[in-house]
């Protein structure tokens, strides 16, 4: 027992010191360029939950800024789409890198000018915060739906007119 129980510290005492775990965090990935996908972009969001997401009517929820690790695939190919946007949303357990081997092909088949997939609060790449609100199910929503209206506001400004037609976004997922 005492020799196992020296094996053990010896052991860890030896990976501490030369294989010690990975420091790099996701603002180190953002700075050298190394987020896990070229689809992948980080966009600092604030938002709040709304009432009718809460299932009472009282006020918004105001949530703290987080950062936000999303896939933006854009279907440079489409002319008369049937969607404007097509937002995946991943399952418990998974993240928005899911979503990689199909986003391209799923677009193009739903006849979408684009794609979105984000991480929801603690998967994937996707800021950790204190606050428990982001890590609901309606915390996930806002933080989806903020993102949504800040790629559909960032298509309204660059194609220079105000389209007074709804957009029409496709929600997909597992």
């Amino acid at each position: 027992t005492r020799f196992c129980f020296s094996l053990l510290l010896v052991t860890a005492a030896v990976q501490d010191l030369f294989f010690s775990p990975s420091r790099v965090d996701t603002p180190a990935l953002i700075k050298n360029g190394w987020l896990p996908s070229r689809l992948s972009k980080f966009s600092r969001i604030h938002t709040a939950i709304a009432p009718a997401m809460l299932g009472y009517p009282s006020q918004a929820v105001p949530m703290q800024k987080i950062g936000v690790h999303y896939l933006e695939y854009e279907n440079a190919n489409v002319t008369d789409s049937k969607f404007d946007i097509v937002h995946f949303c991943h399952g418990f357990g998974a993240s928005s890198l899911s979503w990689v081997p199909v986003i391209p092909s799923l677009v193009k088949k739903m006849g979408s000018k684009r794609g979105i997939a984000h991480d929801s609060p603690g998967f994937g790449f996707t800021d950790r915060v204190e606050d428990l609100e982001p890590f609901s199910s309606a915390g996930s929503a806002a933080l989806g739906l903020s993102l949504l209206d800040k790629i559909l506001e960032f298509d309204t400004a660059t194609s220079g007119s105000e389209n007074e037609k709804p957009k029409r976004i496709l929600l997909v997922g597992h």
